[in-house]
């Protein structure tokens, strides 16, 4: 990943499991040092896999660091950081949801 943006976009292709080249790229760009790095992925499950595949390609390398797997519903408490307790998940997603009906459409 030397010279690219650390929050750059890369397409993966569409050839065998999406967790499997997520884990190879990681690995290939990063070596055993992926601590430090956020990486988002749709569910816990996904996140446990991505975990397990990393383990994997990385266990004979001496140390390692994993990255931090968070779901796309904990990413914004990760990027806000608030400040006090956040309010229970239910919640937030109903105000996300009224917040969103009340803005208008773009035309």
């Amino acid at each position: 990943m030397s010279g690219e943006r650390e929050d750059a976009r890369e397409f993966l292709g569409w050839e065998g499991s999406f967790l499997d080249r997520a884990a190879d790229r990681l690995v290939a760009g990063r070596g055993p040092d992926l601590g430090g790095l956020v990486v988002t992925v749709p569910g816990r499950r996904a996140g446990r896999r991505l975990e397990e595949l990393l383990v994997e390609r990385l266990q004979g390398t001496g140390l390692f660091a994993l990255p931090e797997l968070v779901t796309t519903g904990q990413l914004s408490d990760r990027l806000l950081e608030p400040a006090g307790e956040a309010a229970p998940r239910a919640l937030r997603t109903l105000l996300w949801a009224r917040a969103l009906r009340a803005t208008p459409a773009r035309t």
